[in-house]
């Protein structure tokens, strides 16, 4: 693993705190020092997230609602395993 995927993931780990999901978008949005191109394939890497201990999904009614997600349609999260 890179040093710049450590440190996109280091970046949403700290936007993680105290919550066990993240929308994909606010990640992408959120993170500093990199590309948004760069953070979006990052995140679509599984050996990257697996490594955090982390999965991308896409969220469904049941899961949004056990998350407590209020955003229309059905985003993709990043959540911890």
């Amino acid at each position: 693993m890179t040093t710049d995927e450590k440190e996109i993931l280091n970046q949403v780990l700290d936007m993680m705190k105290g919550k066990d999901y993240i929308l994909e978008k606010d990640a992408i949005e959120n993170i500093k020092g990199f590309s948004k191109t760069k953070i979006k394939n990052t995140i679509k890497k599984k050996y990257v997230l697996s490594s955090y201990k982390l999965m991308r999904i896409r969220a469904n009614g049941e899961i949004k609602d056990k998350l407590g997600i209020t955003s229309k349609g059905y985003p993709i999260i990043l959540v911890r395993k």
